[in-house]
Order: C-alpha cells, then sequence, then structure tokens
C-alpha cells in the first residue's frame, strides 16, 4: 500500500493525497527519483501544490502499520487544465537530494575546487562526501553525507562553478565510480534526503525469480529492447583542451575481439579527469560494457511475483526468464535492477515495472 502527503518544507503535515489519481512513482539507480499526480482543482490542497511551496512526502506500508519514508520530492511543475464541467491540477516532483543538488554550485572562484593529485588521488566517496559538506558550507541544502564508500580513487578539479549534482555524477560514472542513491529523511530533522555511495549497491536475491510463460508464470508482460546505439570497442578519451593542452596525452582502448566480431565501432568518452591513467581506466570500462549490444528488459510482475522493497530493491540482481509456444526461450539470465515504476490505482495497490540489464 502506497500513500502519498504534502507537508511544509519544515515537516508540519499539510494533509493526505489519498484521493489523487495517477500517481506514479518512478525509482532508480544513480538517478533521479520522481513522482506524478493529479488532484481535482477544488481539492482542499490544490492552492498549496499550485503555490508550490511544500513538499510531497511517499510512504510504503507493508501488511502491518508501520509507514516507510521511501521519498521526499520537490514539486517541479504545475499544470492546471479546467474545461466546462471539470478541472483538475497535475504535479511533477523530483526526488528533493537530487534536485536541491543540482541547483547549487561548487567552484565559485577563479582557483575552482579541486582535491587530489595524481602522486596523492583521493577516494571517490570520501570526495563525494567533501562536495556535499562544502555546498553546505555555503548554505544549508537539507542533503547530509551517509555512508560514502568507492573502490576507486582520482584527482579532480579545478571545477569552477559547477554544480554540485554535475560533479557527484562525473566521480560516479567512471571506471571505477560508484551507485549512489538519496535515502530519505523527515524534513521535520532539518533534511531531506541523505546520500549514500558504494562500488556496488545491492545484492544478488536468489529467491528473487520472474518468469514468462514458463515455471511460475509471475510476470503478466514484458518488453524487451536490444539496442546497438551504445556499441563501442575502441574508446578514446582526450585531455581537456585537447589538443593545445599538452599536461597529458589521447588514450584508447580497444577490445580485440569484438573488433573481429562486428568490425570497429569507434567514439571519443568525454571527461575532465586531469590524469592519463584515470583518462585510461574509464574509457576501458566503457568500451568493456559496451563491447556488445545492450539488453533492456521492462516487465510487470503479477500478483504472486516477488513483491518490491519486501523481497528485491533497486541495484538487485534477480532472475527472470520468458518462454514463447513450442519452447522458444527468449531469455533466461540474471539482470539487475536499474529502475522501477510504481502506478498506484485509487484503492492504493500498486503495479510495478522494471528496467532490467543483464548482469
Amino acid at each position: 500500500m502506497w500513500q502519498l502527503a504534502l507537508s511544509t518544507r519544515a515537516g508540519s503535515l499539510l494533509g493526505d493525497l489519498a484521493d489523487a489519481h495517477d500517481r506514479t512513482i518512478n525509482f532508480g539507480l544513480s538517478t533521479m527519483n520522481s513522482l506524478s499526480f493529479s488532484v481535482r482543482a477544488d481539492h482542499p490542497l490544490a492552492d498549496n501544490l499550485i503555490d508550490g511551496d511544500a513538499l510531497v512526502k511517499a510512504y510504503w506500508k507493508d501488511g502491518s502499520a508501520t509507514s516507510v519514508l521511501m521519498m521526499v520530492a520537490e514539486i517541479v511543475t504545475v499544470e492546471e487544465s479546467a474545461s466546462e464541467g471539470s478541472a483538475t491540477v497535475a504535479v511533477t516532483c523530483a526526488e528533493a537530494g537530487y534536485f536541491r543538488l543540482q541547483h547549487r554550485l561548487i567552484g565559485r572562484s577563479a582557483a575552482g575546487y579541486l582535491n587530489g593529485t595524481a602522486a596523492t588521488p583521493v577516494n571517490r566517496g570520501t570526495i563525494a562526501a567533501d562536495v556535499i559538506s562544502v555546498v553546505n558550507t555555503i548554505a544549508p541544502t537539507g542533503v547530509t553525507a551517509g555512508t560514502t564508500t568507492s573502490a576507486g580513487t582520482t584527482a579532480v578539479g579545478p571545477w569552477n562553478y559547477k554544480t554540485a549534482m554535475e560533479a557527484l555524477t562525473d566521480l560516479a560514472f567512471a571506471g571505477d565510480g560508484f551507485d549512489f542513491v538519496f535515502d530519505p529523511l523527515e524534513p521535520s530533522t532539518g533534511s531531506v534526503a541523505s546520500f549514500r555511495c558504494a562500488a556496488t549497491i545491492g545484492s544478488v536475491k536468489a529467491n528473487a525469480i520472474f518468469e514468462f510463460g514458463t515455471g511460475q508464470n509471475n510476470v503478466i508482460a514484458y518488453k524487451r529492447q536490444i539496442t546497438r546505439d551504445t556499441l563501442l570497442n575502441l574508446g578514446w578519451s582526450l585531455p581537456s583542451g585537447f589538443p593545445d593542452n599538452t599536461a597529458g596525452s589521447a588514450q584508447s582502448y580497444t577490445d580485440a575481439a569484438s573488433v573481429t566480431a562486428r568490425g570497429t565501432w569507434e567514439g571519443v568518452v568525454s571527461s575532465d579527469l586531469t590524469t592519463d591513467a584515470a583518462r585510461l581506466s574509464l574509457v576501458t570500462q566503457h568500451v568493456t560494457l559496451r563491447k556488445t549490444a545492450r539488453q533492456r528488459i521492462e516487465f510487470t510482475p503479477g500478483a504472486s511475483a516477488p513483491q518490491f522493497i519486501t523481497d528485491y530493491s533497486i541495484g538487485d540482481t534477480v532472475t527472470a526468464r520468458a518462454e514463447h509456444p513450442a519452447n522458444s526461450i527468449r531469455f533466461n539470465a540474471a539482470f539487475r535492477i536499474y529502475g522501477a515504476s510504481i502506478a498506484i490505482d485509487d484503492g492504493g495497490l500498486a503495479r510495478t515495472t522494471l528496467t532490467l540489464i543483464a548482469d
């Protein structure tokens, strides 16, 4: 059971949004979560929503009476529509921690923000925590740094007038980067979210098995996309300012087996990493991940399937199988959950659509 509520920015409850309709909540790994819904224009909270100076909170409740806070969100857009006999207010919200850090800057000087050197690189998680600390020192964001760990180290900067969220994603999306999420906090604590990162978020859920047309047959529908639009088996990484910048050299990595199998697919991997070793690591990881066509699977579990939050969550690895008539196996593999879209009906029950990528 899912519930939406509206509160002041300080966390005081303004009212319940139980009678909202078209409710959808989107969760993702290392991306911005979001939610959307609509209410009647004469809803008691319509003026608060239109004003936008409030927070929307999403709670999930299992069979017990305990409600778990799953998201605190900023109101981003509000659209009021009216025609003869009806009027609605449609609201789109963004996860508050991510959204706020998109609108805060670090390196607000000519010298910019720097952390680490080629000789003394710093753990990526440590830099992430420092980025959050820096913007909070300038003015509070309501975002705290929780557990921030990473397998990789690097040196960054100078970053001049760079958004804090862009800095965090630059740190994350590298060969030795990290996964991240924003854990929600009740606004009454003075914060809205805690940033958490790790080399890998999630674990293997051996008992989370989804099957279409076979076995438990607990999947209602699925859609599979196989795309070559990101194919890369010869990658390059160039120093910032190349060729005028002579402080570094072009770095490249080739996957010979992929080139032999499907020809050369070449491209430049952009970054503002300052050391050759860091850029080589980045381009190597890109080629390793992108040397084959990528599969993306979306499916809708049935009522008997493992349940989101209870049995698995974002970042976990599950087993998914699909079989068509005449025993045609379409896929049967371990997949990692990168996204979950929750469509909530008027009774508060949800249908979950998962986005899976081959592990």
